[in-house]
């Protein structure tokens, strides 16, 4: 797989799976890309092929994106506006916080935390994330 524009953000959903923002078909030149839109692709590092429903597309996001989180079990895209959290399992929009825009998932204090100009604001997430390991 090649790519282009590398400066989408990406990440790391569990130790398998990796979710890069762009439904782009990056195998093709850019003049040919297919499947533009708001979304993810999900990539199962341990398989040779990709999997036929690794395109996720999120109508809904339509905004810049800023920054892309997951924790197994939800993935959360920041924007300008705000963040959503999507259930991976469903893919359905579990909550929204706009006018928040998340910058760290801190999985310690099972927080979302936004950085802004004058203040660090920071909201408790209404679901256990469970530590790093310990899945």
């Amino acid at each position: 797989m090649t790519r282009e524009d590398w400066t989408k953000p990406a990440c790391w959903i569990d130790e398998r799976y990796l979710a890069l923002w762009g439904l782009a078909d990056w195998d093709v030149y850019e003049s040919e890309e297919v499947g533009q839109g708001p979304g993810v692709r999900i990539i199962d590092v341990t398989a040779a092929e990709p999997s036929a429903n690794e395109l996720w597309p999120m109508e809904t996001q339509t905004d810049e994106l800023v920054e892309l989180f997951g924790d197994g079990e939800r993935l959360y895209v920041a924007v300008e506006t705000g963040t959503a959290a999507w259930d991976i399992a469903t893919r359905e929009m579990l909550a929204e916080w706009p006018g928040f825009t998340l910058r760290l998932l801190d999985r310690a204090r099972n927080t979302l935390v936004a950085f802004e100009p004058d203040a660090i604001r920071e909201i408790p997430i209404p679901w256990r994330v469970a530590p790093v390991g310990r899945r």
